[in-house]
């Protein structure tokens, strides 16, 4: 087990370009969900405030409220849709450097490397980028959540 940590851990050294791609495409995928989120945490909590003249017969706080769900609406149409792209784009990375390390994988086999440790260190591999992306995602959302806390 751990010689299969030490293979995987000297494999994501050498093949890091390619997995800090992988890692931050996930984490920029999941950082549009995480961006509505933090959009509809932060307006719930502000009070709109207009100006309204009783006598020109225009409701402003509807037109402005409908306008904003709309925009809202929008937003959220547009982080769907950038989240599907590159958690696709995301999937198609890792499946590429997967078989990038199938094709490898031969020569731990001729060393007498048995299919189950390859298969073992490629999950380890790949089980890193996740926790990279993770750890992208959190610190990504904490900073743009303190924007926000500044703003308002």
């Amino acid at each position: 087990q751990s010689l299969l940590s030490r293979l995987a851990k000297k494999s994501i050294d050498y093949h890091s370009k390619a997995y800090s791609g992988i890692a931050l495409t996930f984490a920029s995928a999941a950082m549009y969900p995480l961006l509505i989120i933090l959009i509809f945490y932060h307006i719930r909590d502000t009070e709109v405030v207009l100006d309204t003249n009783p006598f020109d017969g225009i409701d402003t706080v509807t037109a402005v409220l409908e306008a904003t769900d709309s925009i809202l609406l929008f937003l959220c149409g547009c982080f769907l849709a950038l989240t599907c792209i590159g958690l696709l784009q995301a999937f198609f990375m890792a499946r590429i450097q997967i078989a990038a390390r199938k094709e490898s994988a031969r020569a731990y086999l001729s060393i007498g490397m048995t299919e189950t440790d390859v298969k073992r260190m490629i999950f380890l591999e790949l089980r890193s980028v996740v926790f990279k992306a993770l750890a992208i995602l959190l610190l990504s959302t904490f900073i743009i959540n303190f924007f926000f806390e500044m703003a308002l």
